[in-house]
């Protein structure tokens, strides 16, 4: 149940094997509003696009007009997401990216950084962890060497961690 807004909010919950996922949707004039996400019995409940989390039976967030929300719910507090990564490539090689140390019912963002600090949005990927636990970060014989920084974003708490690897 979500309290706080002008209209109804439509709401979408879909399980996993470990967790709830709540999606719902609040009127654009809610903007400014405190609103309540309230469930049955206490639980970890994680705001991914945030990483936020309380334990209880209420979340309470000011809206900023987003149009969507989701939140994680969670029987046991949830740690980051686990990656591994080598400390160095080659230019024109791969890149082994190990999720393995993750629930296979979750979704990974990885969102790269070159050695400029810069986003590399055309270099993201999402790891579909029920795919397969390795994904490969190709580079080009023309990447830039120097240091690169991978953020691994859990699409179920928002949690994330961040790891570097040179490309040579």
């Amino acid at each position: 149940r979500v309290t706080g807004c002008l209209k109804n909010p439509t709401i979408r919950i879909r399980e996993a094997d470990d967790h709830k996922l709540i999606a719902l949707s609040v009127g654009q004039t809610d903007a400014g509003r405190k609103l309540t996400l309230s469930i049955p019995e206490k639980a970890y409940i994680y705001d991914v696009y945030t990483g936020k989390m309380v334990y209880g039976k209420e979340f309470v967030w000011q809206d900023d007009s987003s149009a969507v929300w989701t939140f994680g719910v969670f029987t046991k507090k949830q740690a980051a997401p686990s990656i591994k990564v080598d400390a160095s490539v080659t230019r024109g090689q791969n890149l082994t990216i190990d999720l393995s140390g993750n629930s296979s019912s979750r979704v990974i963002g990885l969102l790269f950084k070159g050695p400029d600090g810069k986003k590399m949005y055309v270099r993201n990927m999402v790891a579909v962890l029920a795919n397969g636990k390795k994904v490969e970060f190709r580079t080009a014989f023309n990447d830039k060497p120097g240091k690169y920084t991978v953020r691994a974003l859990d699409h179920s708490t928002g949690l994330s961690t961040v790891k570097t690897f040179v490309v040579k």
